[in-house]
């Protein structure tokens, strides 16, 4: 049957990382352990094979098998096993992923980077974007820009902006990541839905995504205090007070977690309301919206996944917000 669209996305990323990888040395277990994949879960237990289709001069078999017990990476004789909390973001970039895809556009298809769309509006059967730069007239729009969809007129009563942030610490003495354990390289995902996520990288570092702001980001400064504090509540022995990077995000929120998916006007496709869930639900979602913008068959996605649900109005749903934060921030207190 075809392949699904999460599945190809993981093939894709990582036969790309491995072929770079290939091209700079041998396979070992520890050159797989470097090549790792930017996504939060994989699904289709179908193994796929491919030979030398990424690798030009520089063939080689390789594999992957997704599946529910994680992701199998093989090249040759040497085989890596991750589970699927190892399966987070390493090495790829969602913006490397980007720009390789836009190289290989054909050239009737024009990218303009840097290009916010500030307005959206329909004339007659067709749609107007405007730019700082100029306008655009299409017959079809594809908007995909998450929980900022509310700011051209979609989804205004269904969708929120919900900031969360991450910081990673300088390389970290050996005698804490000695009290650390022996695996060098691991992350936590939240139990909870404004939990945090907790990772170690390889080269000796602590990371921590935590925190959420309501439709306006928060100064760097106070994040990363209440970053540090939540590092240090779950790592008591700690001695760093200070992180090398902090940096926040945006993340479009629904009531019930159902996405804002489909034509909700005549040539108007949307995918928003990720929930948190983007690099998954994006490449799935986003596939299937263009096989719906071209008219091809697609599944039931609302009866799937559900459909946002309506929000109460300002100040309510800022009240509404803070409510429910602070009950999960405390069902969440012990994981940083």
């Amino acid at each position: 049957g075809r392949r699904g669209p999460i599945a190809r996305a993981c093939r894709d990323a990582a036969l790309a990382r491995l072929t770079d990888a290939a091209r700079t040395g041998p396979a070992s277990l520890e050159w797989l352990d470097r090549v790792c994949i930017d996504v939060e879960a994989v699904g289709e237990a179908v193994p796929f094979d491919f030979t030398g289709q990424w690798s030009d001069e520089h063939a080689f078999n390789s594999y992957l098998e997704p599946g529910v017990h994680g992701l199998a990476l093989r090249h040759g004789q040497a085989h890596r096993q991750f589970n699927p909390t190892q399966i987070i973001t390493k090495n790829i970039s969602v913006h490397e992923a980007i720009r390789a895809l836009a190289q290989q556009l054909p050239p009737n298809i024009q990218l303009y980077e840097n290009t916010p769309a500030t307005a959206l509006t329909k004339t007659a059967n067709r749609w107007l974007i405007e730019t700082p730069d100029g306008a655009i007239n299409a017959g079809k729009v594809v908007l995909a820009n998450n929980g900022f969809s509310k700011m051209l007129g979609v989804g205004k009563s269904r969708l929120v902006t919900l900031y969360t942030y991450a910081a990673i610490t300088g390389v970290l003495d050996q005698g804490m990541l000695d009290s650390l354990g022996s695996e060098k390289n691991w992350g936590l995902l939240p139990s909870h839905r404004l939990g945090s996520t907790l990772r170690r990288t390889e080269d000796g570092r602590l990371m921590i995504r935590s925190r959420y702001g309501y439709e306006t980001e928060t100064s760097n400064v106070l994040v990363a205090k209440e970053l540090m504090r939540g590092l240090q509540q779950r790592f008591p022995q700690l001695r760093t007070s200070e992180f090398e990077h902090v940096w926040g995000g945006a993340i479009g929120y629904t009531f019930n977690g159902g996405p804002i998916w489909g034509e909700v006007q005549p040539g108007l496709f949307v995918s928003a309301g990720c929930n948190g869930g983007g690099v998954v639900k994006g490449t799935l979602f986003g596939e299937l919206l263009a096989d719906l913008a071209n008219k091809r068959k697609v599944p039931d996605v609302a009866g799937l996944f559900g459909s946002a649900s309506w929000m109460p109005p300002e100040p309510f749903r800022a009240l509404g917000f803070q409510l429910i934060s602070a009950v999960e921030r405390y069902r969440g207190r012990a994981e940083a």
